[in-house]
């Protein structure tokens, strides 16, 4: 068992439907993770009906008044930009980022979450009222967790104490070795790989879910996929970690030594959709994941640069390879790839990723 604790990487995945859920419902915990697009706070706007003193202000802090300006087919909310001191954030607002509602459009593809952890709820916009007010769904059967800019949606009761410990362990974290990286994600799951420069047993990648107790110190991992060169008999059981806020180290603290990875707005980051993961490490590695469950699930660990100016990655000297996935990144080892990295969205080769990790704003 002690050698999984010198794989593990990152990422959302094997995620699954609970039926008797609306269609919403569904499509949140389906996918299962967010980001806040901005928060709604009261402001009394001068001549403005109460029903329209709020003011939504974005994640950047540009703040807009609510049905400021005339609404239109395009802009069914009416921002108007306006120079006010941030109000108190009383909800906070995400987009489906899909046409869930089937009106073939996203006008409406929006949920509102109470910021009051103590009475939390939540709400779909369903449409605009014939005075003009938003018209929302029936509250939402929901749990969610939110940190930072990031949302954790759940099935009710299926955030838990062991879920709530997980997020001590939520980030990148590197071996002191250099070969092994791992990371965990707030909704339960993780990817791990392993790989080194001469022994290639047990080398490769690792998914699942985890849980860990703090009060313990006992991590229990669950196997979803296997590499193809990974030990199928891996061991049922839990192990024990010791870890503050920088570091993690595994047994009873003289095993393996383990470092937390900064977070930073940066290419330098973990990067992930919901069956592919890449982590371009801040000391030139690559690694890519591809476990959706497919014939080419895989494991890659190369080489890269990247240039600032141009956007591009260029690929070096692959490291390691299961050549399982067929379609991976190292298809020519010194050919460069178009990297367009817009904010928290990272379009690589023909994968079109999100930032896993998000700097608090």
């Amino acid at each position: 068992m002690q050698y999984l604790v010198k794989l593990l990487t990152t990422i959302t995945l094997f995620s699954s439907f609970v039926y008797g859920y609306t269609v919403t419902e569904d499509a949140l915990m389906s996918q299962k993770k967010y980001t806040i697009s901005g928060t709604f706070g009261q402001h009394d706007f001068s001549g403005a009906e109460s029903a329209f003193d709020w003011a939504f202000t974005t994640s950047k802090g540009t703040s807009y008044q609510l049905q400021g300006n005339a609404p239109t087919d395009s802009d069914v909310f009416g921002w108007k930009e306006v120079s006010i001191a941030t109000p108190t954030p009383a909800w906070y607002m995400f987009s489906l980022g899909s046409d869930v509602d089937g009106d073939g459009n996203q006008k409406f593809d929006w949920v509102l979450l109470s910021t009051n952890e103590s009475k939390k709820s939540a709400y779909k916009l369903a449409g605009v009222a014939g005075n003009g007010t938003f018209e929302y769904s029936s509250k939402l059967n929901i749990d969610y967790r939110v940190s930072g800019s990031s949302i954790t949606i759940a099935k009710i009761g299926g955030l838990d104490d062991s879920t709530a410990d997980g997020a001590l362990l939520v980030g990148n974290w590197a071996g002191i070795e250099g070969y092994n990286t791992f990371s965990f994600f707030e909704d339960g799951s993780f990817i791990a790989t392993r790989y080194s420069d001469d022994e290639k047993t047990n080398d490769g990648a690792v998914a699942g879910t985890y849980r860990y107790e703090s009060s313990t110190g006992q991590l229990w991992l669950d196997m979803d996929y296997i590499g193809s060169n990974l030990d199928e008999n891996i061991p049922d059981e839990s192990i024990t970690i010791i870890i503050d806020a920088y570091s993690m180290r595994t047994g009873d603290g003289e095993d393996e030594l383990y470092y937390r990875q900064p977070v930073s707005n940066s290419i330098e980051a973990t990067w992930h959709d919901t069956s592919n993961i890449v982590m371009l490490l801040d000391d030139g590695r690559l690694l890519y994941v591809e476990a959706d469950g497919g014939s080419g699930d895989g494991f890659e660990a190369g080489s890269y640069t990247y240039n600032s100016s141009s956007k591009e990655i260029r690929l070096g000297a692959v490291i390691y390879d299961d050549s399982v996935s067929a379609n991976g990144l190292y298809g020519s080892s010194s050919s460069s790839i178009s990297a367009l990295l817009n904010g928290n969205t990272l379009v690589l080769k023909n994968l079109m990723l999100e930032r896993a990790f998000i700097v608090s704003p």
